[in-house]
């Protein structure tokens, strides 16, 4: 236990990352250019949260940002941009 909580440290962030990644994953279905411009404003809010020293915040909206990102990569827009790109 640290800080005085009773949910071990772990579990806590395992937690705020998972939460995370099914609030990421509610954008499923759009375009990989908005999921890219979310990712970025996620990863923004992210560093902001940081500065703040609201550490939990900064890793749940990292988590989303890594997570959009992973969309973007895993989506049929980007691998068809990529396969031009290499012929």
């Amino acid at each position: 236990m640290q800080n005085g909580s009773s949910i071990p440290q772990r579990e806590a962030i395992a937690e705020i990352k998972e939460f995370a990644k099914e609030q990421a994953q509610k954008a499923r279905g759009a375009s990989a250019a908005s999921l890219l411009k979310l990712a970025r404003s996620q990863i923004i809010l992210a560093q902001a949260k940081e500065g703040e020293g609201d550490l939990r915040g900064a890793l749940s909206a990292l988590t989303k940002g890594t997570s959009l990102a992973q969309m973007v990569m895993d989506s049929v827009e980007f691998r068809q941009e990529q396969s031009h790109r290499s012929q």
